[in-house]
Order: structure tokens, then sequence, then C-alpha cells
């Protein structure tokens, strides 16, 4: 038995607000699961990182799928899934981050920047911050593995303007309706179970058959960790990795005061432009 995932914020009084509706997602629920686990014990798959090759052949996949779309529908859910993964990588992104992310600030700061980056905006907790508002997060237009995150955001509000939205989640729904990390997954394991059975060495060589595909590949945290992966692979400078991951420091804090350098706790992400900038061009 498992859990889905609820977006939820907790407020400076402890209460908890919930954007989307999960039976499974309730406060109770999460603590009944927790001790279901302790007493029975789990079987346990860690999302796995995907390789930059495998990556590219995602993403490619994925852009087939939308040339090749047959209904209304399927055209507007490929476009929402390409934007997702390609920002869940590109500023490495993980759990219910990339549900964060917010039409009206995007369109709002779509000149407001330079021709050779673009601003992405999340609405809510992001980072380890401590108060939900709109995040500023600067991403450069295109990769150095050659992906074109400034055109697969523009599409996608163009998108959603389509369907006379211009404020509210951009991972959702025709009706505007936020998506679920259950949806994501279920999109993520059609694609790769057909990579798979066509290119099966483009995965680790411990992935055997479909179904090792789909258990150890999950929206939660595997595009996060391959992004973390391509960084170190590009030489990524150490200081700008913690900047664009310092949610983990928070994360292993368990409620404690977070261990950030002193630099850190004084840093909005909103004007860390440098890091954001080299980091997200390796990817």
């Amino acid at each position: 038995m498992a859990a889905h995932n609820n977006l939820s914020m907790v407020d400076s009084k402890g209460r908890h607000s919930h954007i989307n509706d999960d039976p499974c997602g309730s406060v109770w629920f999460t603590r009944f699961m927790v001790g279901l686990s302790n007493r029975m014990g789990q079987v346990s798959y860690p999302n796995v990182g995907m390789s930059t090759e495998l990556l590219l052949a995602f993403f490619k996949d994925i852009e087939h799928r939308i040339s090749e779309a047959n209904t209304e529908e399927d055209l507007h859910n490929w476009i929402i899934m390409s934007v997702y993964c390609v920002l869940s990588y590109t500023i490495s992104l993980r759990g219910n981050e990339g549900f964060l992310l917010d039409v009206k600030s995007i369109i709002t700061n779509w000149n407001n920047h330079p021709q050779d980056y673009i601003i992405i905006g999340l609405l809510g907790r992001y980072k380890g911050e401590n108060h939900d508002y709109t995040h500023l997060v600067p991403c450069v237009n295109q990769t150095n593995s050659g992906l074109h995150v400034k055109n697969i955001l523009h599409r996608a509000v163009r998108e959603k303007i389509k369907y006379g939205f211009k404020d509210g989640p951009l991972i959702s729904d025709r009706q505007g309706l936020l998506w679920t990390s259950h949806t994501i997954d279920e999109m993520m394991g059609e694609i790769l179970v057909d990579i798979f059975r066509k290119i099966p060495t483009l995965f680790d060589i411990r992935i055997k058959s479909s179904k090792q595909v789909t258990d150890n590949f999950k929206s939660y945290r595997s595009f996060r960790r391959s992004s973390d992966t391509r960084a170190l692979n590009m030489k990524v400078n150490s200081y700008d990795i913690d900047v664009i991951n310092r949610w983990s420091t928070v994360e292993k804090a368990q409620g404690r005061k977070a261990g950030l350098a002193m630099k850190h706790h004084y840093a909005e992400v909103n004007v860390l432009l440098g890091p954001f900038i080299r980091y997200t061009k390796a990817m």
C-alpha cells in the first residue's frame, strides 16, 4: 500500500492547507502509513536517475508524441508533460516542486529578462524557503545538451492561454485542475517502457524488465538525481550545486535549524543569478 503525494503547505502555526484534494494525503493518513511501515516493513524502490543519453531519448519521444497527437487532449497533455520534465531536470526540482510552476508569474516576466535566459515562476515553498510566495528562477534558453527550455516553456504557456488560463498552475489539465505525481509517473512509465523495449542498452544493467523500469523511475526524484549526476559529470562548481540544491540541507535538518553557510542564510534564490545560469547551462 502506498499513499499518493498531496501538495500541501504549512503555515507558521503548523496548520496544513492542501492545494489538491487527495484522500490519502491527510496528515493523519501520512502518520498512519509511517506507523504501518515501522511495524510491517516495506519494499523500497529508490528513484533512479537517467543518463544524458536516456534523457535525450526520453525528451525526443515526448516531442514525437506531441507531433503525432490525434486529439486536443493528447496534444495538451504531452505539451504539459514536456515542460514539467524539462524544467524539473534543468533546474533540479524534486518532489512536488514541479507542480509549483505558475502561469501568471511566467507571463508577467515573459519579457523582463535579457535575451540569453528566461525567468521561471514558482508559487509556494521552494528549496527550503520558509514562506509561501512567488520565486523567480533564472534559467538559460538552451542547455549544453540541446534542450530548448525557452521554447518548451513558452509553448506550454501558449497552450494554457489557448484554454483561457492566464493564471493558476501550469502543470494542470485543460480544466485548470492540478495534476498529481501519479499522472506524471504513468506518462513517464509509458515512454520509458517503450524506450526500454527498443534500446535496453540505454538503461542501467540492473534494469532487466519493464516492471523494473516503472518501479525505479518516478517523477519524485528521478529528474533531480539525473540533474545532480549531469552536474557532476560536467564538473559544475560545488558551490553552484549547493545553491541549486540547498533544499536538501534543510530537509536533512528534520525540523532543526539547517546548517547552511551564513552566506546561504542571507541569499535569496531570486537574486542568485550566476549559479543558476551556470548550472542550467551545463544541463
